[in-house]
């Protein structure tokens, strides 16, 4: 790229690398499950994994803010990011060389191989890499979540509110309700029971925290033999949700979700694995034993691939 740039300026920036490899993605969930442990708690927001590259002379876009925890690491030198407290809003928007000389007034973070760069979600920052081409990876934070706001625009979609251009006349005494309100209140209270919003929910919420909050499944790889006795990979947030009646679980791992018929054994399998019990899988080279229990071998083929064992 450089050199087809000759000589000119020249960045790409990389957004939501975490879907394009297993390692990457591996590499994200490491590090958020780790910060988390650290914090006590996971930010509540998505997380993401972006790759800036390029030489230049400053950020196209000026002084700004991301709005997310960066936690920036260096694959190659020479970018040097120019940081300023949130307060500092005069600054938005600032292009070099405008704001040159507000430099003293701020930190320089020289990010480098040796090093992790990390500023706050509400500083200000520009970059530069005028001497050579630099690449970074930057696992982001962001600390507000907005994961209802889905479900409430689902809903929302769902409920019938038929526009009227006329009302009947009513006089005093006792009320019922109209025939829109009626259906409005029949279409809510079916959300509940047929438990379509239940399972929205909860499929929405494995794949959210099994993920890290990467909210990207992990990709998924190529069946392959397993070996007779398995557990849980290291990396591996493994959850489960069974609705009311036993109808139905929902297994998720990694990002991924699928439901399932509800049966015991498969239960006893999950909680086996998710404890770090080593698990005998030896009965899935018997033909007749798969026959016998299709749903589990379904659900143990689905967790290979999902890099979970």
């Amino acid at each position: 790229m450089d050199k087809t740039a000759d000589g000119r300026e020249w960045a790409i920036a990389y957004f939501g690398l975490h879907a394009a490899s297993t390692a990457m993605w591996d590499t994200a969930k490491r590090f958020a499950d780790a910060l988390a442990r650290c914090l006590g708690h996971r930010p509540g927001g998505r997380v993401d994994i972006d790759c800036f590259i390029g030489r230049y002379s400053s950020t196209h876009t000026g002084v700004h803010v991301d709005h997310a925890h960066n936690f920036a690491a260096t694959l190659r030198d020479g970018k040097t990011m120019f940081t300023w407290p949130g307060g500092r809003r005069d600054l938005l928007g600032l292009k070099s060389p405008d704001y040159d000389v507000h430099k003293a007034e701020g930190t320089a973070l020289r990010n480098a191989t040796d090093r992790i760069a990390y500023f706050p979600e509400d500083h200000l920052h520009v970059a530069e890499s005028k001497d050579g081409v630099s690449v970074n990876v930057n696992i982001t934070f962001w600390e507000r979540g907005e994961d209802t706001r889905g479900h409430a625009d689902w809903i929302r979609s769902v409920l019938r509110t038929p526009q009227r251009t006329s009302h009947d006349p009513h006089s005093s005494g006792a009320a019922s309700l109209t025939a829109d309100n009626r259906l409005l209140l029949q279409t809510v209270r079916s959300l509940g029971s047929d438990r379509s919003l239940e399972r929205r929910l909860a499929v929405a919420q494995l794949v959210t925290d099994s993920s890290g909050r990467l909210n990207v499944p992990r990709p998924a790889t190529e069946k392959r033999r397993l070996p007779e006795v398995v557990t849980m990979s290291p990396v591996t947030t493994l959850q489960w949700y069974v609705l009311d009646g036993l109808e139905e679980m929902l297994i998720a791992a990694n990002g991924h979700c699928t439901g399932f018929p509800y049966r015991a054994d498969t239960e006893v399998f999950l909680e086996a694995v998710a404890g770090g019990e080593p698990v005998d899988l030896s009965w899935l080279n018997d033909e007749r034993e798969r026959e016998r229990r299709p749903d589990l071998a379904t659900a143990v083929t689905a967790l290979a691939r999902w890099g979970a064992l």
